[in-house]
């Protein structure tokens, strides 16, 4: 990420908080890229930025610290 900065710094984009949202409510990750018509690899690089933003490492965790 640039400058290095990390949580409240990034806000979460409209589409991170969609994933966010979809893994709450029990989407499989293939069902969550299937309806955001994106791959599979595609969301885990969603994933992967999620986690950077909110300074976590597991998904309970970002939807506990990113849907607040």
């Amino acid at each position: 990420m640039p400058n290095g900065r990390k949580g409240k710094k990034w806000p979460m984009m409209p589409r991170q908080r969609q994933i966010l949202e979809y893994y709450r409510d029990g989407f499989t990750t293939k069902r969550i890229a299937e309806k955001m018509e994106i791959s599979v690899h595609t969301l885990y690089t969603h994933l992967k930025r999620i986690y950077y933003k909110l300074e976590v490492h597991n998904i309970k965790d970002a939807i506990e610290r990113g849907l607040r």
